[in-house]
């Protein structure tokens, strides 16, 4: 039988600039959901020790925390594919 492959991603930081203080842990559940969807999709994940990540065009504020949160991890999830 064959073992799944296992993807183990550290994150030192997840740094969040012109956010409420108390959005942090929510922006960051959502943050965690939608890289280990994005990542548990994928049909082949290459390694990338040094990834370059940038931050999302623009993200508002004001936007609900899954939003934020799923559009950080979308960009993490680039910078890991490059």
């Amino acid at each position: 039988m064959t073992r799944p492959a296992q993807v183990v991603v550290h994150i030192e930081a997840l740094e969040l600039h012109g956010f409420a203080v108390e959005r942090r842990h929510a922006i960051a559940d959502a943050f965690s959901r939608e890289l280990t969807r994005l990542l548990e999709t994928e049909t082949a994940v290459g390694i990338v020790s040094q990834p370059s990540v940038s931050a999302p065009a623009a993200i508002d504020a004001a936007a609900p925390p899954n939003l934020v949160g799923a559009a950080i991890a979308r960009a993490v999830h680039t910078g890991l594919r490059r």
